[in-house]
């Protein structure tokens, strides 16, 4: 079993490993299994980096993110939002028209009514993507007179699953009953699970029985 001390070793020489995240200053410290990152990082994609690098050991029981997002050099508030626009009006998953976007200080606000969650989250993730934004308030609604199909929304919860870096290749089950989704299936360590938890909660449903197996 690793001490915190070995897991915050591992740590630090993966970071060091990896291609986008070594120049980065990010200090780790371990305190009963939970990874603590503190430090700053250029980007909200590297922020997202350091988890998942300490979400893949097996005596990682949780990580608290604190990196601070501190782009290299200062990017203007019109820049950062034409680029947001950009991004939004090259994604194949959402209505670009329907979102507004403002940016005060590299805080971006995002505003406006989309028929589905996924709709809301994907646009979220990519103005978080893009540089120069340091965090993101995303004030878009969900129309709630745009009914969706269980089966539907159990096909696209599915097709996130299977954009999940973690989790392509894996086969997960998806049931809904009423606000209430239920996983189901295989996979080969706990970050998975989480991970598969983590990408349905996007969803807004009520409640998540995440019952997928672990199995090394």
């Amino acid at each position: 079993m690793l001490t915190d001390e070995n897991l915050a070793e591992l740590v630090k020489i993966a970071i060091k490993r990896n291609e986008r995240a070594y120049l980065q200053p990010i200090d780790v410290s371990v305190d009963d299994g939970i990874v603590t990152f503190t430090g700053t990082v250029r980007s909200h994609r590297l922020k997202e980096v350091a988890y998942e690098i300490a979400s893949l050991f097996e005596g990682c029981r949780d990580v608290a993110n604190k990196l601070v997002i501190d782009p290299a050099a200062p990017i203007p508030d019109m820049e950062v939002a034409k680029n947001v626009v950009s991004s939004l009006n090259a994604s194949a998953d959402i209505e670009s028209d329907a979102i507004n976007v403002e940016v005060t200080n590299g805080v971006m606000s995002l505003n406006g009514v989309v028929s589905t969650q996924w709709e809301r989250h994907v646009a979220e993730d990519v103005a978080r993507s893009v540089r120069g934004v340091r965090d993101v308030e995303n004030l878009i609604v969900v129309n709630p007179m745009a009914e969706i199909d269980r089966e539907v929304l159990a096909l696209e919860i599915k097709a996130a699953l299977g954009h999940a870096r973690d989790l392509r290749g894996v086969n997960i089950e998806v049931k809904i009953s009423g606000n209430t989704v239920v996983l189901l299936g295989i996979v080969y360590d706990l970050s998975q699970k989480e991970t598969a938890e983590r990408v349905v909660s996007r969803f807004g449903l009520q409640d998540i029985r995440n019952e997928i197996i672990v199995r090394p």
